[in-house]
């Protein structure tokens, strides 16, 4: 089985209903269209480093782009840039890569090797000589504490993502694990920045590579059985891009016993 987990179809294995898992990443018939906010993000990563993993951003071709043009954010968003070169002037040595795709695997407590993907915004070589795996975001509030995007209190986020690019480089490159940090600009009035070095434990790490472990061996399963049970919760259903005879139209009852 050609199958290669990154880390966000190991967050879509767990946050969707199986059914649209399938037609987003196996039988590639999901519809996707990126938000403002996600054009925004790939803006600023093509300023900032030249392109984004679907390639360099182009207002002509963005369903945003005139939108944008006209927007304030846009004047924002190119003073964050010049904010980003001035900080890696500070910091970094040497660019070792941009939006590098590895592919290669893991070995879980099993000793069963996952296969495993996913593509780096930057890795660099600090001046303290260190190697380092550099995630940039754009965000609407970086003092934000709620939600899926709380940059305010990254603790209180799933912080996986750059786990992985830590793991991806340690075991392509067959290196230590690297120095794994978040560059997090925003683009509200005062155009605040967060700088955030993530710390990686043995026991994250292992976690995480258990985790990679489980759902792989899941989405095997459902692939050899073909067998995708629905999730078809409301929830699901209303954002769901892969309609079914499961889909759920009305939201479910919600039951008070007096």
């Amino acid at each position: 089985m050609d199958f290669k987990l990154s880390q966000s179809k190991l967050r879509d294995w767990r946050e969707m209903c199986p059914i649209e898992f399938k037609a987003k990443h196996i039988d590639k018939t999901w519809q996707f269209e990126p938000s403002i906010e996600m054009e925004w993000g790939n803006y600023f990563e093509t300023q900032c480093i030249g392109s984004t993993i679907g390639g360099a951003f182009s207002f002509a071709k963005s369903i945003h782009g005139e939108k944008m043009l006209k927007s304030i954010f846009k004047e924002r968003v190119d003073a964050q840039v010049l904010q980003y070169r001035k900080f890696k002037d500070i910091v970094c040595e040497k660019v070792l890569s941009r939006q590098e795709y590895i592919s290669t695997t893991v070995k879980d407590s099993t000793g069963q090797l996952i296969p495993i993907e996913g593509t780096i915004d930057m890795k660099w070589q600090l001046k303290s000589a260190k190697r380092a795996v550099m995630d940039l975001k754009l965000t609407g509030d970086t003092d934000n504490d709620f939600g899926k995007f709380a940059w305010g209190s990254p603790e209180k986020m799933d912080l996986s993502q750059i786990v992985h690019y830590g793991l991806l480089d340690k075991e392509y490159h067959k290196v230590e694990y690297p120095v794994t940090k978040y560059w997090v600009f925003d683009k509200g009035v005062d155009l605040k920045k967060k700088l955030i070095d993530v710390k990686v434990s043995e026991n994250a790490l292992y976690h995480h590579i258990e985790n990679l472990s489980e759902a792989y061996n899941e989405i095997s399963l459902a692939i050899a059985m073909d067998d995708w049970k629905p999730k078809n919760t409301y929830e699901n259903c209303s954002k769901c891009k892969a309609p079914c005879k499961f889909q759920r139209i009305m939201p479910e009852d919600y039951i008070v016993e007096l």
